[in-house]
């Protein structure tokens, strides 16, 4: 399908969070999705845990993944999903969408969204295409472009100040940036996506190889891992098990079971090669399976997604064996 653009939302972005991905332009590298995008003026995820039985309300058996063939009554064809996030859900968009769109029962459009929208005239923008978009469930995965200052509501100075950072900020280096953060950035945004009735599944922001950068991503995490508590429509998902991580530990790569060893995440320290995209895909399949009860499926993981140059160049992910 030809990619759509948003020239409005284009001309707000100075370009950085465009250029993270080397190779080919950004807009080639998700064949067979319709790609929204909705870029803007800056500079990227919180409740339930990796592949096990979330419990219904009423006692009943949790929810499930449901198996290909398998088409349950209760929502309208097709189901539509919106991936949003930046340059990292770029690279996490092909397998998703290739499990599952080949099913004939969901339909995928990627926003990329390399922040959470804060300005209200992009924000409008946004609402509107929701409004013919529709989605059923957005996915959200951002996490490095959050790193920005957000008011002070009792009018008293920030603790530590960035450049740019006034009396009247907190930046993130202060203890109160993750109350005002959810306050000013998080729940606005959730009222705007979930305003017609959709579903939020919210994917963490993974350990990366910068030490500072994932102690920022710990503090980003533990306000996105709130959210459940209070948005009963939004789940979150952790992927750092998935990507091989333990506890803040950073894993650039893993063993598969014969000893070769295989490249999780590029050479930057920061996004997906294709093994790692497949494992992140792999729980959120399965997160989305259950939440909205469709057939995902069975034979994507090895699809011509992981051949793409655009999002998992050669220098970017090179072979770990000699």
């Amino acid at each position: 399908m030809r990619p759509r653009q948003h020239p409005a939302s284009l001309a707000q972005d100075g370009g950085a969070a465009c250029s993270v991905v080397p190779g080919r332009p950004l807009w080639s590298v998700v064949h067979q999705v319709r790609i929204l995008v909705v870029v803007f003026a800056v500079a990227v995820a919180s409740g339930f845990g990796l592949g096990r039985v979330i419990p219904a309300d009423d006692g009943s058996p949790g929810r499930q993944p449901v198996a290909a063939g398998s088409v349950p009554p209760t929502l309208p064809e097709p189901v539509h999903v919106v991936l949003a996030g930046d340059s990292v859900m770029a690279g996490l968009v092909p397998p998703v969408t290739a499990a599952l769109e080949s099913t004939g029962r969901v339909q995928v459009d990627f926003i990329l969204t390399p922040a959470i929208l804060r300005d209200p005239s992009v924000r409008f923008t946004w609402s509107q295409e929701l409004a013919v978009l529709d989605p059923d469930l957005v996915v959200m995965f951002v996490g490095t472009w959050e790193d920005r200052a957000v008011p002070v509501d009792d009018g008293s100075s920030p603790t530590t100040q960035r450049p740019g950072a006034t009396s009247s900020t907190l930046d993130p280096d202060d203890p109160r940036w993750g109350v005002r953060y959810r306050q000013e950035v998080v729940d606005p945004w959730l009222d705007l996506i979930t305003a017609e009735g959709a579903k939020v599944l919210w994917i963490g922001a993974p350990p990366v190889g910068d030490a500072e950068r994932s102690r920022f991503f710990d503090d980003l995490n533990e306000v996105f891992a709130s959210l459940p508590r209070d948005w009963p429509s939004v789940t979150y998902l952790d992927p750092a098990p998935a990507l091989g991580a333990s506890g803040d530990d950073f894993a650039a790569s893993l063993n598969l079971p014969d000893g070769t060893p295989v490249r999780l995440r590029q050479v930057d320290g920061l996004h997906l090669c294709p093994t790692g995209a497949q494992l992140l895909a792999e729980i959120t399949l399965d997160e989305i399976s259950a939440e909205l009860r469709v057939p995902v499926a069975t034979t994507w993981q090895d699809g011509t997604w992981r051949e793409d140059q655009g999002l998992y160049p050669v220098e970017g992910c090179p072979s770990l064996v000699p």
